[in-house]
């Protein structure tokens, strides 16, 4: 599982943290991606092609805010087990990516109500679109306030994953 941290936040952050945890608990191997380095969304997404080229393991995208927007991008080229976005930058003005079909038919977003960086509706789209789980709540960006459902959430998609095989 790959952990993609979003712009201004790093890869050992409370919302990976809590997550990455979750998924080492139920067995999954994780590694949090260190994005701070790259001025932009494309020198992400290099990188983390880069590091899915070495994998031999079925993969698992998690991204936050413009990791979200980079696990998405990665996820129309390589075949993934899951696909779990937290207030992605899809659809985001500065962002060129189309998101045509993400590799894999598990995909669930978190997003915000509040969300005023990112608005909601781009979640909403874009779970329409790929026919992706989508929960709201009531938070801003960061959803700082909302771990406590987000996690169960995460660990159920986590769950129906190992279910899968």
């Amino acid at each position: 599982m790959v952990f993609s941290h979003g712009k201004e936040s790093g890869p050992h952050g409370n919302k990976i943290s809590a997550m990455r945890s979750i998924a080492e608990d139920l067995g999954f191997s994780t590694v949090s991606l260190e994005y701070t380095k790259c001025s932009n969304e494309i020198k992400r997404v290099d990188l983390l092609k880069s590091f899915l080229r070495e994998q031999k393991q079925k993969l698992v995208l998690v991204g936050s805010s413009m990791g979200g927007y980079v696990s998405a991008t990665v996820a129309n080229e390589i075949e993934l087990e899951g696909l779990f976005l937290l207030c992605p930058a899809v659809y985001h003005y500065e962002f060129t990516q189309q998101f045509s079909a993400p590799k894999t038919m598990n995909i669930a977003l978190v997003h915000g109500w509040e969300d005023d960086i990112i608005l909601p509706q781009s979640s909403i789209d874009f779970a329409r679109e790929h026919k992706a789980k989508l929960l709201l709540v009531q938070d801003g960006h960061r959803l700082k306030n909302a771990l406590s459902s987000i996690l169960p959430w995460f660990k159920s998609f986590l769950e129906d994953l190992q279910g899968a095989d």
